[in-house]
């Protein structure tokens, strides 16, 4: 049988535990460190940089069981950081270049952003890279000057890539995302609710998309190729094997039909949308083998008028 004293002791030592266990998970706990520029440069890697309302994390950097959040900042990312969620754009405008770098946020659930609520730029470039594992905002609701540019770099987002999440107003933004030569966005399923993403000589996969949502963002101006210029379209392909999409920029045939209105918003013509879902369906050769002998019958028909009303004859089709 154990004695008051013992027990007392046993008591002291379990509460000790506990308190320096409740004191590591406070330590360690997800906490929101903010960018403020502080240091002698832009640079994530510099603890001067950082401050939290957590006394155990100010001037910390933040690790990955926490919130980066940027705002009336400029930052830069040379070498590998891992984080728990990103947000840009938040408490302020930000500037964030990853250049040569790359940014890995790891939590599932919550939402990373290049602009929040506030103004926001993400450029990625020489070779730098960005890897989200849940949700990616370039602007929430109806908050203006959200712009991606990625040059020689990749961006992936594990789940949903959103131009303004939860927008649903018919007021133009001037939110922009532009993949150029050398950049890949590749994400699990794209939502432009507002703004325009442009294919500038990159190329974007989508994981879950539907081919009539595709067409439905060209035709209205949201998805562009090389900045709307004349005798550009949107190439896409599907990977029979992942389903997955595949869209870039490509020229256009100099003598495509042009169907009325759409090459005004879109810089394709009908039948070039039409290609561009048949490419990825597999259903390309099903189209142009019909429609090449439909053309040739038609050019017979032309060719024997024309002989006919040369012989004094009427011809009709």
């Amino acid at each position: 049988m154990n004695s008051p004293g013992k027990n007392h002791r046993f008591t002291k030592r379990l509460l000790a535990q506990c308190i320096g266990m409740l004191s590591i998970a406070i330590s360690a706990g997800a906490d929101n460190i903010r960018f403020i520029n502080s240091g002698d440069n832009q640079n994530w890697t510099n603890a001067d940089n950082w401050i939290c309302t957590n006394s155990l994390k100010n001037h910390v950097i933040p690790g990955d069981d926490d919130e980066a959040r940027i705002g009336n900042a400029a930052m830069q990312i040379t070498t590998p950081v891992t984080v728990g969620n990103f947000k840009s754009g938040v408490g302020g405008p930000a500037n964030v270049i990853i250049n040569g770098g790359s940014l890995l946020a790891v939590k599932t659930c919550e939402y990373n952003s290049a602009c929040y609520l506030f103004p926001g730029t993400l450029v990625i470039k020489n070779g730098g890279s960005a890897a989200f594992g849940s949700y990616f905002m370039v602007g929430f609701k109806d908050t203006q000057g959200g712009v991606v540019k990625i040059h020689d770099g990749t961006v992936r987002v594990a789940r949903v890539y959103f131009h303004n999440e939860q927008y649903e107003g018919a007021d133009p933004l001037d939110t922009r995302t532009t993949i150029y030569t050398g950049g890949l966005l590749e994400v699990g399923a794209l939502e432009l609710n507002a703004g325009v993403m442009d294919i500038a000589g990159g190329a974007v996969v989508v994981k879950n998309i539907s081919l009539e949502k595709v067409f439905q963002w060209i035709e209205d101006g949201r998805l562009t190729a090389m900045g709307g210029k004349e005798g550009w379209k949107i190439k896409t392909t599907s990977d029979p094997a992942t389903g997955y999409i595949t869209m870039v920029a490509e020229p256009a045939p100099v003598n495509t039909p042009v169907a009325d209105g759409v090459r005004a918003k879109t810089g394709l013509s009908a039948v070039n949308q039409l290609l561009i879902g048949l490419t990825g369906t597999g259903l390309l050769f099903l189209f142009t083998v019909p429609a090449a002998f439909y053309l040739y019958r038609r050019k017979q028909k032309s060719e024997k008028k024309k002989l006919d009303e040369e012989n004094g004859s009427t011809y009709k089709y």
